[in-house]
């Protein structure tokens, strides 16, 4: 694994994804740019979707009441 010139860390793209044993050759292709990208607002107390105008059926946590922390250990 090679490292990065400006960082002493390996860079994303230099890592395999998880149960790969080498990191893929082209990470972006090949659905660049031909993911939907997503925007949500808060109208009349629900939150909408920007894309498609639906209400999103779950709750969404403001970032401040979320345990950064414990959600990285569990992630690990």
């Amino acid at each position: 694994m090679s490292k990065s010139r400006t960082t002493n860390y390996p860079r994303w793209d230099e890592l395999p994804y998880a149960g790969e044993s080498r990191p893929v050759e082209n990470p972006e292709a090949p659905f660049a740019g031909s993911w939907t990208t997503y925007f949500i607002q808060l109208e009349d107390e629900k939150w909408v979707s920007t894309f498609t105008g639906e209400t999103i059926p779950f709750q969404v946590r403001h970032p401040s009441t979320i345990n950064w922390e414990q959600q990285l250990t569990v992630v690990q």
